[in-house]
């Protein structure tokens, strides 16, 4: 149903398809032996999806990507430390076959220019 839905409606045609962001994490396949959870920059344009969700109140709680968890996330993701919503995400790519992922939360983080340090985005305590 996935790929009648890509070939055939309006609202699945990908408006440009040499775009490319700049992160994304890769989930793998379902026929791989290891999909170890990681950030990617990809070089070319990438078959992914997108979650969008409530990160929740207690902002302190959330996997997010900092300044001083970057490079670690570039090797290696710790799939338990994942929300539910995200992990089901995960899932339902792997199954899918679709091998990359954009989270808000995992794929950008922001420093703030005054400390230095990374903060949560301003919007994210109205998501």
């Amino acid at each position: 149903w996935l790929s009648h839905c890509l070939e055939t409606d309006d609202c699945c045609i990908i408006p440009d398809s040499q775009f490319k962001p700049k992160r994304l994490m890769y989930v793998g396949l379902p026929h791989e032996d290891q999909n170890e959870l990681r950030l990617v920059e990809p070089k070319d344009p990438a078959v992914n999806a997108c979650l969008s969700y409530c990160w929740g109140t207690d902002l302190d709680g959330v996997l997010t990507t900092t300044v001083e968890n970057f490079s670690t996330h570039m090797k290696q993701i710790d799939e338990a430390a994942l929300p539910k919503s995200v992990s089901d995400a995960v899932f339902v790519c792997r199954n899918l076959g679709i091998p990359h992922l954009w989270v808000d939360s995992l794929v950008l983080y922001i420093t703030s220019p005054r400390t230095g340090h990374s903060s949560h985005p301003p919007w994210a305590r109205y998501t």
